[in-house]
This record gives C-alpha cells, structure tokens and sequence, in this order.
C-alpha cells in the first residue's frame, strides 16, 4: 500500500469516522437505536456485516485480534479510538483493509479514468473514502465524475480544481443524510495542513533515467566487448 494512502487512513479516521462499539453497549445508550443491528465496530469497520472480502482478509484478521487480545469487549469504553501504538497499527490495518478495496472498486468502475484521479490527492480521498461508505455509492460518484470529466475533455482539458469541487458537490447532492454531512467533513480535511503535505509520486523521470541507465549501460559494455576484440587482434598483429 503507497505511504499515502496510509495518510489518508489516518486523516479519514481521526476527522470523520468513530471509535469502539460492542452490541452490548445498545441497551446502555441514548442513541441505541440508531445503531440497530450493527456488528462489533471501530473506525468504520464492522465486524458483522464489513464484508468478507475485507474481514477475512490478512489485515482483517490482525485488526479483529487486536481488539481480541486487548478485551475491547470488556475494557473499552464506547467511542474509544485507541491510544499510541495500536492505534497506529490498527488505523494502518483499516487503511490496508479498505486500499485492497479501492483498487477492486476503481479498476471496476473508474476505468479509464483511474489516472486522472491517481493524479490528484483530493480525488483519490473521495474515492478512498467512498470505500467505507460502500459498493453503491464508490459507483454512483464514478459515474458521476466519470460524465463530468467526458464533460471536461469536450472543452478541451482537465480541470483538478473543478473536479475537486465536483466531488464535494456529490456528496453534498447526495440525498443521504450521513453521505451529506460527510461532505462538509471531507472538505475540511482537504484544507488541513496534513492532507496538503501529501504528494504523488510520478515515476515518468525515474523510469526515463533508470532507460537512460539500462541503455548506457548497454553501450558501455559493448564498447568494453569491442574493445577487449581490438587489443587480441593487436596482440595477435
């Protein structure tokens, strides 16, 4: 997983998502209710109905079993979000968790359209952040933002403020009462110091010096081989 999704993890969980819950806790709770038939959770992931395809994953495995070893069950208090190293551990293991389903997600239904938004730090969020709020939404805001960019190319460029601005629009738009107030949420986080700091990489002049490189390297040996031809014929002369 790329460092900065990593980031962006750390930044969706400390700003947006919650901490601990156990269904044993409803009874105690004003707001029980509104948790309904939630599963175990903490930072968005829900040990009930999370989905195998993150749950049974590897990082799955590890984030469930140390809420295990540490008797969340029974020692956590509700909202708790973890202190120090395991909250490190465990906010790195939600991000892995829910990056093995971006890269599903946006190969699915981003397609060619992956790049522009790889080239983005504000779009990839939105999107990354759209794999905790599900399937269903990952793909109405990939055809949404997928319109607009064909949109855009007919005006003849690409446009990542406008595109920046779209997304939070979506959300906004949305009609989902949490998918909408998450857009104010996700906007603050684009303005943070943090998020601003996160860069992508382009590897176009790492892989132009590494040719550069393979190909000199190339002529030198020659150079040697050819050389190396020159003196026996000398030495033969």
């Amino acid at each position: 997983m790329e460092s900065r999704f990593k980031q962006y993890a750390t930044l969706l969980i400390d700003n947006i998502e919650g901490g601990y819950y156990h269904p044993n806790m409803k009874a105690k709770l004003v707001n029980g209710n509104r948790m309904l038939d939630s599963g175990e959770t903490m930072y968005g992931m829900d040990r009930k109905a999370g989905g195998t395809d993150i749950n049974d994953s590897s990082a799955g495995k590890k984030f469930w079993k140390i809420l295990d070893d540490n008797n969340a069950s029974t020692k956590w208090k509700y909202g708790y979000k973890a202190e120090g190293q395991i909250a490190k551990n465990l906010k790195d293991l939600a991000g892995e968790m829910m990056y093995n389903r971006y890269k599903r997600y946006s190969d699915m239904y981003l397609k060619g359209n992956k790049k522009i938004v790889s080239q983005d730090t504000r779009l990839e969020l939105h999107f990354f952040y759209a794999c905790w709020n599900g399937v269903d939404w990952f793909k109405r805001f990939a055809n949404e933002l997928n319109n607009e960019i064909a949109q855009q190319k007919q005006n003849g460029k690409i446009d990542y403020d406008k595109l920046a601005d779209f997304v939070i629009q979506s959300r906004t738009n949305s009609g989902n009462s949490l998918i909408r107030d998450g857009a104010s949420k996700v906007k603050k986080i684009f303005g943070l110091d943090a998020f601003k700091k996160i860069k992508i990489h382009n590897n176009t002049w790492l892989w132009i010096t590494l040719g550069i490189a393979v190909v000199g390297g190339g002529i030198g040996l020659y150079m040697y081989k050819r050389k190396g031809k020159n003196m026996k014929k000398w030495i033969k002369g």
